[in-house]
């Protein structure tokens, strides 16, 4: 994330989205640290989280469309932020593009959120 973000040269702001993920790591850290307990609730645990992490790293439109076929890179939804640094600064393609990363970014982190509290909740 923080290299997309420079690649992006500062066009979306994806500061709350690391915070998020490293707010995921230390979470899923937790739970693999921890005894698996009642290893149902955990199996559906993990089950859930990979249900919201998986889309937001290794699609593009989400549970909804298909993505095409192709060998695609970790959060390829964000792909496309690169060439934002490369457009004319607010021109028509530059705020379609720049909306359309924003609303990527807004996808990563519902899941992020969604990941964190089912692992929390299940943390106790």
């Amino acid at each position: 994330l923080t290299a997309i973000q420079e690649q992006g040269g500062g066009h979306v702001d994806l500061t709350n989205t690391i915070a998020l993920a490293e707010r995921f790591r230390n979470a899923a850290t937790r739970l693999a640290a921890t005894e698996p307990g009642d290893v149902a609730s955990r199996n559906a645990v993990l089950k859930k989280v990979t249900h919201q992490i998986n889309p937001a790293l290794y699609t593009i439109d989400g549970p909804f469309e298909f993505d095409p076929a192709l060998q695609l890179p970790i959060l390829p939804g964000l792909a496309p932020v690169k060439k934002l640094a490369t457009l004319p600064f607010e021109s028509d393609e530059w705020f379609f593009l720049q909306t359309s990363m924003v609303r990527q970014r807004n996808r990563i982190e519902a899941a992020l959120l969604e990941a964190c509290d089912l692992i929390e909740t299940h943390l106790g």
